[in-house]
């Protein structure tokens, strides 16, 4: 019933429950934020409640989401412009350096052995890339693949993460009193903020 009366009132919205993310243009988000009071009344005149009641309903619900809000016009293309750019000059760079070690004779073994960092950077890059293409594709068929491929190039980022807050920052959290806390790959999937 709600996500009937938010796609009345912002006709981009787009529910993709399989993830809990809702997308949504510029424009429609920014209508919905000033008409925001005009969504909970049409929201509790529908489900005959006190407005109350539905906007703690509406607050639920936005507790379970994620909001991406996608960029129309000049913005949409400047950022489509030069996120595509970061991401194809990683890949290049990447290929640059595998071509180098194969020039040079060198294996996979030998570099992890001169770079074990590598063994959580390269995933994680991986993951980032996937992750962006995701972003892209929201709404299409390949979307699913994208979003499991990037969670799954992300398990050593994970693992790496819970050893560190499991190991390393647990002493100088007591000593601080207050938690800290390693989450990049919260980040790279959903931005900035605790996950």
């Amino acid at each position: 019933m709600l996500e009937n009366v938010m796609a009345d009132h912002c006709p981009s919205i787009d529910f993709a429950n399989s993830t809990n993310t809702n997308s949504i243009s510029d424009k429609d988000f920014s209508n919905a934020f000033v008409n925001v009071s005009d969504i909970v009344k049409d929201y509790s005149e529908k489900l005959n409640v006190p407005f109350g009641e539905a906007l703690h309903d509406i607050n639920e619900y936005a507790k379970t989401r994620i909001v991406l809000v996608a960029p129309t016009g000049f913005a949409k293309v400047y950022n489509v412009a030069t996120n595509t750019l970061v991401v194809a000059g990683s890949s290049v760079k990447t290929l640059g350096t595998i071509a180098a070690a194969q020039v040079s004779g060198r294996s996979g073994g030998s570099l992890l052995a001169s770079s074990p960092v590598s063994v959580i950077a390269v995933p994680t890059m991986l993951g980032m890339s996937f992750a962006y293409l995701e972003c892209l594709s929201r709404g299409t068929m390949i979307a699913p693949v994208f979003h499991v491929t990037a969670r799954v190039c992300l398990i050593t980022l994970k693992i790496a993460e819970i050893t560190v807050n499991n190991v390393v920052l647990v002493i100088p959290s007591r000593i601080i009193g207050i938690p800290l806390i390693a989450n990049a790959s919260s980040v790279v999937l959903n931005g900035f903020g605790i996950y």
